[in-house]
């Protein structure tokens, strides 16, 4: 099967690799880093081609199931329960999609072309909503691309949200050590430029000679959290269907959890799967 990977803002090429069911469900996201093929082959397409291949082609499950966190909740872990069943194929943060909402964030040209942009998304969602096989294909976002989330979400969407309470979710930054410490505050970076009420604060935060670093970094990781937060309550609304959770029901009701979530998403997982 081919996997969209990447897409050129500059020649309007997409690019696809030649990868198998397999190999995604052992990789833990699918990003630059991460080996997909086992073949090497890859190939390009113009969007406009990709576009023009859309129209008039019948699509049997033309449902978007989507799987967006806040981060360090336990989405990964979901993702995995999801691929050991065997009805489910879930897409581990695609790298395009993070693109995607780069451009965005430099709002660049191509986001202020309503035709051209809806064109982006229409067929990069497209290319995650193909099954293999019989199975029921889920794209888990990455949290980066959050400020896509209201150009991903509309009524034909299937939507889980997790997210964590306040101090689970700063002991996780802390228990990640300097590298997610410095995601967050990179990440926090990227939400003021995004969202300009999330720049005001961190401004304010930063400005203020009184802040420890400690002190700048948990407040940052509050900020970030309750954006992220704040954003699925609003695009929660668009979806055909939504469910949020907090993370750590995967892990003190796992069976409930998987049982909540396939009834949102909505997938066919039956209760000896959920328990295996």
């Amino acid at each position: 099967a081919w996997l969209l990977t990447g897409f050129d803002v500059n020649t309007r090429d997409l690019t696809f690799v030649e990868t198998t069911r397999e190999t995604l469900a052992s990789s833990a996201f699918i990003v630059g880093r991460t080996p997909l093929s086992r073949s090497g082959k890859t190939a390009r397409i113009s969007l406009r081609e990709a576009s023009s291949r859309l129209r008039g082609v019948a699509i049997d499950d033309n449902i978007d199931r989507l799987i967006a966190h806040v981060g360090f909740c336990g989405s990964t872990l979901l993702a995995q329960a999801l691929d050991a069943t065997a009805v489910c194929q879930t897409f581990k943060e695609p790298q395009v999609i993070t693109e995607i909402s780069a451009l965005k964030t430099l709002r660049h040209p191509i986001t202020q072309d309503e035709d051209e942009w809806r064109r982006v998304l229409d067929v990069v969602k497209s290319q995650f909503r193909k099954a293999f096989g019989e199975r029921a294909p889920i794209t888990k976002l990455s949290n980066w691309p959050v400020n896509l989330l209201p150009d991903l979400i509309d009524a034909n969407t299937r939507a889980v949200f997790l997210t964590a309470e306040p101090r689970e979710y700063m002991l996780a930054i802390l228990r990640g050590g300097d590298e997610r410490v410095s995601f967050t505050l990179t990440f926090a970076r990227k939400l003021r430029r995004d969202f300009p009420r999330v720049h005001a604060a961190i401004g304010a935060l930063e400005k203020d000679p009184r802040m420890t670093r400690w002190q700048l970094i948990l407040r940052c990781a509050l900020i970030v959290l309750r954006v992220q937060e704040q954003v699925f309550e609003s695009v929660g609304t668009r979806a055909g269907a939504a469910l949020s959770l907090d993370g750590r029901t995967l892990v003190t009701s796992p069976h409930e959890t998987l049982a909540a979530v396939a009834g949102a998403l909505p997938l066919p997982i039956r209760r000896a799967e959920r328990r295996a």
